[in-house]
């Protein structure tokens, strides 16, 4: 199988973050005549080793692709063009005010009452480690447990709270883990939905360190 091998590079269709990397990767590894695959998030693309006998780029292409497919990737060798379409808008900024309208509606109902943090509740705690969940950032999920741990940390309180909100992250983690990967299958945010909804993030992280200053 080493004699015969050759590399190509190909771009891919679809791909958005690091799972994209690790599953493109896991997929072509897969394969008996692939002996390396590697992705690049960056430039979109992926360079594969392995023996194709005597078929040409575009084969190689069609058949690789009619394995990723179904993962909702295509594999081409021109580079992707991405047409910044103000339709997109359409569908990135309900999504967003809708969040924010949710956040409104539940600190006004007393659930959550993140922009006050003087007088965060437990229940806060744990919703705030709901939310935590969500993320893989290190410095979203620092930056909750550092701003909890504070507050609390003034009211003489240190263990509860870290209690309810690692076990909002725990509970999260299990249930939410596949009705998130379910709905993950349907249907992907955009840029620019993505690009919304991490500005208003980026302000309630913060408000929220605005608050560790009082």
């Amino acid at each position: 199988m080493e004699n015969g091998n050759n590399k190509y590079t190909f771009h891919v269709h679809g791909m958005h973050c690091n799972s994209c990397v690790l599953l493109t990767e896991s997929e072509m590894n897969d394969l008996e005549n692939v002996t390396h695959a590697k992705s690049n998030l960056k430039n979109n693309s992926i360079e594969i080793e392995g023996n194709f006998g005597d078929k040409t780029v575009e084969e190689i292409a069609n058949e690789l692709t009619l394995i990723l497919k179904p993962h909702g990737y295509t594999l081409s060798l021109e580079k992707e063009i991405k047409d910044k379409k103000w339709s997109d808008f359409k569908i990135a900024i309900p999504i967003a005010f809708l969040f924010l309208a949710i956040f409104i509606i539940l600190q006004k109902i007393g659930i959550v009452n993140l922009v006050n943090l003087s007088k965060v509740s437990y229940g806060t705690s744990f919703v705030v480690g709901i939310i935590a969940s969500l993320s893989t950032c290190m410095a979203v999920v620092g930056g909750l447990v550092l701003s909890m741990s504070a507050t609390f940390a003034k009211e003489g309180d240190k263990i509860k709270p870290q209690i309810l909100f690692h076990g909002g992250r725990l509970v999260s983690f299990f249930i939410l883990g596949g009705v998130i990967g379910v709905l993950g299958s349907v249907f992907t945010l955009n840029t620019s939905a993505t690009f919304i909804l991490g500005i208003i993030i980026g302000l309630v992280m913060l408000i929220m360190g605005i608050n560790l200053l009082d």
